[in-house]
């Protein structure tokens, strides 16, 4: 619904119900990784005028959002400012972008050894096996998350 102007009418597809969750799942994405990146520490920048700014013209979420997505993937950006950004758009929105998603059901214990491989990998530093171990857990329909507290896994949709 953020997507477009609350005075637009929306045309519901389930299409378009898919690509808004896939969205969603990137922006969450991008929130964790400036959130590991500054560890755990958010700031205010002078972006969060221009974020409230939008929303005062007449509720614009299309450019708010739009906002929240440049400044995400802007790596030039201070982590904390970018973390302090989505922590304002969480509250302001009413979206929740640090909310880490296990996958749903139980987790398969192939897929769980594979992940502490992983783990113990990424502690010695060896970033090629880590990184070969995540193709296998994604070739087993799973993406995995380093976050604050440790790897998070999410099933694939699809």
């Amino acid at each position: 619904f953020l997507q477009g102007h609350y005075r637009t009418p929306l045309s519901f597809t389930w299409e378009a119900l898919k690509a808004a969750d896939e969205a969603l799942l990137r922006l969450r994405r991008l929130a964790r990784s400036a959130l590991t990146a500054s560890g755990g520490k958010a700031s205010k920048g002078g972006t969060l005028d221009a974020f409230t700014e939008h929303l005062r013209d007449d509720l614009a979420t299309p450019a708010a959002l739009a906002h929240l997505w440049e400044y995400l993937k802007n790596e030039a950006i201070a982590p904390a400012e970018r973390v302090g950004l989505a922590r304002l758009a969480e509250r302001m929105l009413g979206i929740s972008l640090f909310k880490e998603e296990p996958a749903d059901g139980p987790i398969p214990e192939s897929v769980q050894k594979l992940v502490e491989k992983r783990e113990e990998a990424r502690r010695k530093k060896d970033f090629t096996a880590s990184d070969q171990l995540r193709i296998h857990i994604q070739e087993r329909g799973y993406h995995v998350e380093d976050g604050p507290s440790g790897p998070v896994l999410s099933k694939i949709k699809g």
